[in-house]
């Protein structure tokens, strides 16, 4: 129910600030303005927060976030207007927060104006909200039972996420060791790690609030990374995790642990450390010119290539190239160079499927996170799949492009009435973007954005 009474509170404090905000109550004191029989300074008290004694200067909020929560901060600053808030970090989970606000506000003004009753149309809607509603309360006895009513929850009403379920199966799974395998100053301590985890991947997914980043292409990418790909359906990867890898009998089942291999408190450690570091890392490949990002001039001017000549499946693999401690930055941008020539040669010129070579580069990924594979190992996989675009003149020893797929190509974009010719081509914006950058370096110019 954290949703609604999110909904409830962000209403009945946008109500408070109408009512406070009317010409009749300019100056006036909260124990002095009135909705209905009920004053301002009771609202408030019985809705919103208390000011505690013995000075009433601390407040505490009847409904917020845990504190490491990313939107505490705006929450209690932007919606419930306290004071001196520093420096607050917005994303699109703020944002969310924000648009309801606004939402309200500029409902309840309406209602206000726009009808005969004014004041009347507040209250009702007020006692609606505070009188009418009914609740249904769960007391559930033991973390046991939390972990396992909030999955099967999950079949009502809207579907949680898969970020928010893997989550939580992790955290219930730390509760199933025995203590000579967990203790319980170190079932907190990976409880802790998984929470600072968890709030580092909503952060980075929403930290840029216009474009937010999708829960499951992460999930995917890192899964990619981290375990073996395979190709059988779209959800396999939350099947996986979910089913096998993550799962109760992974633990219980001592019978079996030479089949299902047991699941160590350290796995579950290490695998959410892993999507820690990633997420940072997803972000940045997403938004390479933020300047509030680690990555080098070269390493920014490369990625930034690669997301506009469209980086296909290519993502997992420059998200690894991050993860691999003995990859700097010279290597990475080699690696990203190569991974651009093969998108335009194989793609955007002889025209190959989209999915051409696609699971051996996935795999990939994860072998370049494991330094199973060097970035040289994957450069020369990359040439060595192009090697049909080229043809080799025997005369003169000499390798030369294989224009006869790409020349197909735009002979049926002329040949169909209405397709364009060179002009609908898809690496044609990206070809001439590319090729007056090269003569603006060459003359010194400044950059063109």
């Amino acid at each position: 129910g954290q949703q609604r009474l999110t909904t409830f509170v962000i209403l009945i404090q946008s109500i408070t600030e109408l009512i406070e905000k009317l010409p009749e109550n300019k100056n006036k004191k909260d124990s002095e303005i009135y909705l209905e029989s009920y004053n301002l300074k009771y609202i408030r008290e019985e809705y919103l927060m208390i000011e505690q004694p013995p000075r009433f200067i601390i407040r505490t909020h009847k409904f917020s976030y845990e504190i490491d929560n990313p939107s505490f901060q705006f929450l209690k600053y932007r919606i419930y207007n306290e004071s001196n808030p520093g420096t607050i970090r917005e994303t699109v989970y703020t944002l969310n927060l924000e648009n309801a606000k606004r939402f309200f506000t500029e409902k309840l003004k309406n209602l206000y104006n726009n009808n005969e009753f004014g004041i009347k149309e507040i209250e009702i809607l007020f006692k609606k909200l505070t009188q009418n509603l009914m609740f249904n309360v769960y007391e559930i006895s033991d973390d046991f039972d939390v972990f396992v009513a909030f999955e099967t929850m999950n079949n009502r009403g809207k579907k949680l996420s898969n970020l928010e379920l893997l989550k939580n199966r992790l955290i219930y799974l730390t509760t199933l060791y025995d203590e000579d395998e967990l203790k319980s100053d170190e079932e907190n301590s990976l409880r802790k790690t998984i929470n600072d985890a968890w709030k580092e991947v909503y952060d980075q997914l929403g930290r840029n609030k216009i474009k937010p980043l999708d829960d499951d292409d992460f999930l995917i990418a890192h899964w990619i990374m981290y375990f073996q790909y395979s190709r059988e359906k779209g959800d396999d990867y939350i099947r996986f995790l979910l089913e096998k890898q993550f799962t109760t009998r992974k633990i219980f089942d001592k019978k079996k642990i030479e089949e299902n291999g047991f699941l160590s408190p350290k796995e579950i450690e290490n695998y959410v450390n892993s999507l820690k570091s990633a997420a940072v890392h997803w972000y940045n490949i997403h938004n390479p010119l933020d300047k509030n990002t680690n990555l080098t001039e070269n390493e920014r001017l490369w990625i930034d290539r690669l997301n506009r000549i469209g980086i296909i499946y290519f993502r997992p693999l420059v998200t690894a190239s991050f993860l691999s401690n003995k990859i700097d930055s010279n290597k990475r941008v080699q690696l990203f160079q190569a991974i651009e020539r093969f998108i335009f040669i194989a793609f955007r010129l002889t025209r190959a499927i989209s999915t051409y070579r696609n699971s051996e580069f996935y795999k990939a990924a994860r072998k370049l996170c494991n330094n199973e594979l060097s970035v040289s190992d994957i450069i020369d996989i990359l040439e060595e799949r192009m090697n049909y675009c080229f043809n080799k003149s025997e005369e003169k020893s000499e390798i030369y492009f294989n224009h006869i797929y790409f020349k197909t190509f735009i002979d049926k974009k002329f040949k169909n009435s209405g397709n364009g010719g060179f002009y609908s081509w898809n690496g044609l914006r990206y070809f001439l973007y590319e090729y007056e950058m090269e003569k603006v370096k060459d003359h010194g110019s400044a950059k063109i954005d």
